[in-house]
C-alpha cells in the first residue's frame, strides 16, 4: 500500500512546481489587503419655498391735535406688545393734548404659499420729518415701536397679523399751527 504523500519519491519536479505555485498563492493572499465590507444608505432631501410677504397699510399714525407752548415738548403714541395691543397717547414737556382722535399706524401682513411662521419688521432708524401744509415749519417723528418684540428689528409670530406702529412726535417751542404730514417705511422680511 502506497500513501499519496509518498509522491515525492517518484516525481520531485512536479512536487517542486506544486510547492512553488502554492507558495506564490500564499504570498498573493498575504499581500492582498483585507476585503472591506461595504454598505450604503440613502436619505431624503426636502425644501420648503416661502411665499411672498405682503404688507398693506390699513391705518395711519395720528398724533391728534396738540397745543404747543413756549417750551418744546413731545407727544407719544404707545402700543403694548401683543396681537391686540392697547394704544395710548401721552404728552410731555411743553406739549399738551387737545381732542381725542389719535391712532397707531396699522399694517396687515400676510404671506402667500408655504411660509416661515416668523416675520421681522424694520422701522425707520432715524427721525422722519413732518412738513407743515403750505410750508414754513417742520416737526420730527422718532422712537418708532411696534406691538412685536425686539428693538431695531422686531419679530412677530404667526401670520397673518396686524402690525401696530407707534412713535414720538417732537414739538418745537411755539410750533406754528397747521396740518403736518410725512411718510415712513416699514419693511417686512423673513428672519
Amino acid at each position: 500500500m502506497r500513501l499519496p504523500w509518498r509522491v515525492a519519491e517518484h516525481d520531485v519536479s512536479r512536487w517542486d512546481a506544486c510547492v512553488r505555485v502554492l507558495g506564490l498563492l500564499g504570498v498573493v493572499l498575504c499581500c492582498a489587503g483585507p476585503v472591506a465590507a461595504q454598505d450604503s444608505a440613502t436619505a431624503s432631501a426636502t425644501a420648503g419655498i416661502a411665499g411672498a410677504i405682503r404688507i398693506t397699510n390699513t391705518g395711519d399714525l395720528a398724533f391728534g391735535s396738540v397745543l404747543p407752548s413756549a417750551a418744546a415738548g413731545t407727544v407719544q403714541v404707545d402700543v403694548t406688545t401683543g396681537r391686540t395691543p392697547t394704544v395710548t397717547r401721552t404728552a410731555a414737556g411743553g406739549a399738551q393734548l387737545a381732542g381725542s382722535v389719535f391712532s397707531a399706524a396699522t399694517f396687515y401682513v400676510q404671506q402667500t404659499g408655504s411660509w416661515w411662521p416668523w416675520v421681522r419688521f424694520t422701522l425707520p432708524s432715524g427721525p422722519v420729518t413732518l412738513t407743515r401744509a403750505g410750508g414754513g415749519s417742520t416737526m420730527t417723528v422718532d422712537s418708532f415701536e411696534t406691538n412685536c418684540s425686539g428693538t431695531g428689528i422686531f419679530s412677530c409670530p404667526t401670520m397673518p397679523l396686524t402690525l401696530y406702529v407707534g412713535a414720538r412726535l417732537n414739538v418745537s417751542a411755539n410750533q406754528l399751527p397747521g396740518f403736518y404730514s410725512g411718510t415712513f417705511a416699514v419693511t417686512a422680511h423673513q428672519p
